[in-house]
């Protein structure tokens, strides 16, 4: 099983790396969506502790943010940004990438804290509140 996640996982980032260097990925992405459940396939294969670890828990808390806030800021960056970075050597694009993610990992952290947490709350009390007085 393991030997299916690296597969999937080499396969997808090779591909999306090619694909980078074209315009926006559109039918492109569905490669990597498709091996992605072999990834974690392998992954689960191999161990839980990986899986069960605290960045991997605390991106788990987020990815319902990360969902929601990840195509404004992919629509923002390429449209605004990378048409500047595509002239930059590589490094320097693995660079963009790597600020890119933390910009998103810092948007959904705050949208998680500020947004969904306190909403979260708000329903359970609201949830609470109509069944015992009901």
């Amino acid at each position: 099983m393991a030997v299916g996640g690296v597969v999937a996982l080499v396969s997808a980032l090779g591909f999306v790396v090619l694909r980078s260097m074209a315009a926006w990925a559109g039918w492109s992405a569905v490669w990597p969506m498709m091996m992605f459940p072999l990834l974690i396939w392998g992954l689960v294969g191999a161990g839980r502790t990986w899986l069960d670890g605290r960045v991997m828990r605390w991106l788990g808390d987020l990815s319902y943010s990360m969902y929601l806030w990840q195509g404004p800021i992919m629509l923002i960056t390429y449209y605004q940004i990378r048409p500047r970075v595509m002239g930059l050597p590589l490094g320097l694009r693995v660079i963009w990438a790597a600020v890119e993610i933390a910009l998103l990992l810092g948007v959904s952290f705050l949208s998680y804290q500020k947004l969904e947490r306190p909403a979260r709350r708000w329903v359970r009390q609201w949830l609470k509140e109509g069944i015992v007085t009901n």
